[in-house]
This record gives structure tokens, sequence and C-alpha cells, in this order.
């Protein structure tokens, strides 16, 4: 056994607070830290509510601490933690082959009121690490995307919270042509879809069909999609891809640029244009959303989007080169790997 959970309720106190709160709290833990140091079941409990005694009674804490000191070792230190609440505080305990964490609560008399003794949480992954180059090939127009309600549609999700639809434009800034007939109207239908870094190929499926324009596939959401593990907590996903255009395999290794399919309409998706988004695991229904910054892009402005389909943007003037930057709905991007040169039109820009 290496972990140990205990909790109560909080008793309910008139007493005013203390001004030593962080000090008595930390004594508290030093009891506890003290007591796995040296063995001592009964010591544990000195400060505990009588509930936390009764859900964590003696015998289980006996157990618990033979069982922290055969898998780590003995106990090295404890590392007092900034900053903290005045009443819940979590302290990272070091052991000779490995670490825990002790998440201790008190009440306002400073007595045990919750603990926890685990191993320590992973920090969640809030953006990539790994540098990334922009998916799509071309220019871009972002139909949603970016950190917020109102220029993302997914921001109560948790796998696709941040992720990215994007649609490609044609160098006129034209998205489609009118009237539109069929999927080969769209600017984006076919256009070289990329892996944003280098990594392995986890997923990779093709063989759904291409929708008509205005028709979906729920059924099948994602389409052809290839998904690419980049890190242990980097995992892109490019979904939608034309049918019959995915061009590598499951456990392929693939480099940053490298052609992975084509745009397409499959899934659920109305119109041709790529969804992308990037999650901290390989599995798709367990991730969680990472906002994805782009290495390198060129900017050129941001279109005022009334219809999520438009039939042309308008173009800036001048083009900006951003860099880290995490682009959102309106956003007329492209891959600046073919960028012109500071001074010829073009100005660097940061996040």
């Amino acid at each position: 056994m290496i972990a140990a959970v205990a909790t109560a309720v909080a008793c309910s106190s008139t007493q005013p607070l203390r001004k030593t709160a962080t000090v008595d709290h930390d004594q508290r833990a030093l009891y506890i830290w003290q007591s796995i140091r040296v063995y001592d079941a009964i010591q544990m409990a000195r400060d505990f509510d009588p509930r936390v005694d009764k859900a964590f009674p003696k015998g289980e804490r006996t157990v618990f601490l033979e069982g922290v000191r055969l898998k780590f070792g003995a106990p090295l230190n404890m590392t007092l933690p900034s900053p903290r609440r005045k009443f819940e505080a979590v302290y990272p305990l070091h052991f000779e082959k490995g670490d825990l964490e002790m998440r201790l609560s008190t009440n306002e008399r400073f007595v045990v009121i919750g603990l926890t003794i685990g191993p320590p949480k992973a920090i969640p992954l809030v953006r990539n690490k790994t540098p990334f180059g922009f998916p799509l090939d071309g220019r871009s127009l972002v139909i949603w995307g970016g950190d917020g309600v109102g220029v993302n549609p997914n921001t109560d999700g948790e796998m696709q919270r941040y992720a990215y639809d994007v649609v490609a434009l044609d160098a006129s800034g034209r998205a489609r042509r009118t009237p539109t007939v069929g999927n080969a109207d769209f600017a984006c239908f076919g256009r070289k879809v990329l892996a944003p870094a280098a990594g392995v190929v986890v997923e990779a499926v093709d063989g759904v069909r291409d929708n008509r324009p205005g028709e979906a596939n729920p059924l099948v959401a994602l389409g052809n999609v290839v998904v690419i593990q980049h890190a242990p907590a980097e995992t892109s996903v490019l979904a939608h891809l034309q049918r019959g255009s995915v061009h590598v395999k499951a456990g392929q290794r693939v480099r940053r640029g490298q052609v992975v399919g084509s745009c397409g309409n499959s899934g659920n998706s109305t119109e041709p244009h790529l969804h992308f988004h990037v999650q901290d695991q390989a599995v798709l229904q367990k991730g969680a959303g990472v906002l994805a910054h782009f290495e390198r892009l060129r900017r050129f402005g941001r279109a005022q989007l009334v219809d999520d389909s438009p039939e042309r943007v308008a173009m800036a003037g001048s083009v900006e080169i951003m860099s880290d930057f995490a682009p959102a709905r309106g956003d007329v991007i492209e891959g600046a790997g073919s960028a012109p040169a500071l001074g010829q039109g073009a100005r660097k820009t940061g996040k």
C-alpha cells in the first residue's frame, strides 16, 4: 500500500483565526512527517479529528507505514510549500527511492480534518512545449479557435477545449466558389495537411466517405484522422481528412512538415476544413485539451466573421511575422517557412 486517504467534515467554530496559521499548520504536517520517519502509527494521529482517526485507524496506518518503507526506502526530508492556503497545503515528501506528497487540511483550531498521502499529481499541461509548425499548407482562415468564449465553441469541453477549425484560402482570399456545387469548389478540399512536429503516429484512419457540402456524418465524428504523439503529454489530432489521402500508418515516425493527408470533408463536417487540436495524452477519449501555439506564422490580419463559411475575406496591406502564436477566430495566417524577409512588407511581432 503506498497511499492513504482520510477525510472528515470540518467542524464549525466561532473562535477568531490565529495570526500564526501557517506555523501551526506546518507544525501539524511536521508531526505527521516525524511519525513516518520513526514509524509511529500512534503519533501520526496526535492531532486528528476523531472522524479522521476513525476513517484511518491505527491498523491501517501501520500497514501504510510498512508499505511506504518497503517501496520508497528511508525518508529523507519534507519540503514546506509556498504559496499555500491558510488551512490546506500540499507538502512534498522525499524518500530514498522516490517522492510522495501529503495534502493536509485543518480547521481553524488546527485539528487535522483531511489527509491524503500518495504519488505527486502531474501538473496539467496548458500549452504545447514542442515547437509546432502550422498543419495546413498555404494561406488559411481560422473559423474557430483560441482561448475564450466567442472565438471557440469548444471552451466548455475537455478534450477539444482549444480546438481549431481551419479553412484554406487562395491567393485572392477566396474560400469557395459560388455557386457551390461540390467539395471541389472549396479551396480547402485536397489541400496538404502537415505533421506539426516530429512524432509517432498512434492512429490513422482512412476510408470514411467525404460528405456532400451541407451534410454531416456524426456516426464517425472525426472522419478520416491522423493522431500523432509528439511527447508523453502532447498528442495532435488532424481530422476530417479526404478519403484515400492518408499517407501514414500507426507506428510510423513522421517529421515536422511531412504530408500526412489532404484536407477533406469526412465525419461530422458540413464543408471541407481541417479540425486540429492537441491533448495531453494519446487516448482520444481521455485527453484534456492543450492550447496550441505555433512557432512562426505570417498573419495577414483578422477578418470580422459573420458567416462561418465566407466566400472571400479581405487581406491586410501589411504582413506580421508571429512567433509563438496561438491564432484565434478570424485570423488569416500562413506558415512562415517561405515568409518574405523583414523590410519587404513584413514586420515581426511577438505573442
